[in-house]
């Protein structure tokens, strides 16, 4: 039973050290397959954070904390609304949420999509708010975010090293609130301390990646993959599997 989640976290490791986002994206749907949403979302949201921490040392001279600030401070407004989703929200319905937001998130990255609003300023409230939503409920917060900063032409560490360190604020703050809740326990604790090695190792892997494999040819590939896994877990939501 604890392979297919180690491989899972492995797979999801590489995609975060070599693209830089992607780690919920590919985890939360299979592991959503795998086991019980309420026990997957808070594995992710801890393991998505702890890699976050890890990188943060290495970019946080070009985080752009003017264009950071907003962006959690409404988002972190999102999150205890997300949260509370989580809980009241049946198994297979968030499933299915968790698949159509992966598979609509890769399509438009896919299609050349690279912008959501413009450099609007007032557009990081909703923006930042939807992605609090979303991170609370499914853990994916980064959709709204990058969607809407890919086009503004920040240079790409700045981009990078800002995205790390909005998702690390989201992180810190979702995951005491997952515990106030009640969505993580004791054995999700068991769960992630199982599979904090496999994420260690998938990220130095992709990390190392980076500088020997095309990275256009491989984000294509790699959204194919999470497009994959997002349709599995809208088959397994509607029962089709069983």
């Amino acid at each position: 039973m604890w392979l297919l989640p180690l491989l899972v976290i492995f797979i999801a490791g590489v995609v975060q050290g070599l693209t830089g986002f992607g780690f919920a994206l590919v985890s939360a749907p299979l592991l959503s397959v795998l086991m019980e949403p309420r026990m997957a979302m808070p594995i992710v949201l801890v393991q998505g954070s702890l890699i976050t921490l890890l990188l943060l040392p290495d970019v946080w001279r070009w985080i752009d904390v003017k264009m950071v600030i907003p962006l959690a401070v409404s988002g972190l407004t999102g999150i205890p609304i997300g949260v509370y989703l989580l809980r009241i929200v049946e198994g297979d319905t968030l499933r299915i949420a968790v698949g159509i937001l992966v598979i609509l998130f890769s399509l438009l990255l896919l299609s050349g999509v690279e912008g959501l609003g413009g450099s609007r300023g007032w557009m990081t409230i909703p923006v930042g708010f939807l992605s609090g939503l979303l991170g609370g409920s499914t853990t994916m917060s980064g959709p709204p975010v990058i969607l809407f900063l890919a086009n503004r032409g920040v240079e790409k560490r700045v981009f990078r090293a800002s995205l790390i360190a909005y998702f690390t604020i989201l992180g810190i703050v979702a995951i005491p609130t997952y515990i106030l809740n009640g969505l993580i326990t004791l054995q999700t604790a068991r769960w992630i301390t199982l599979l904090t090695p496999s994420m260690v190792i998938g990220a130095i892997v992709g990390a190392r990646l980076s500088r020997r494999v095309e990275e256009k040819a491989f984000k294509t590939l790699t959204l194919l993959l999470v497009m994959a896994s997002g349709l599995l877990s809208i088959i397994t939501g509607l029962g089709i599997l069983r």
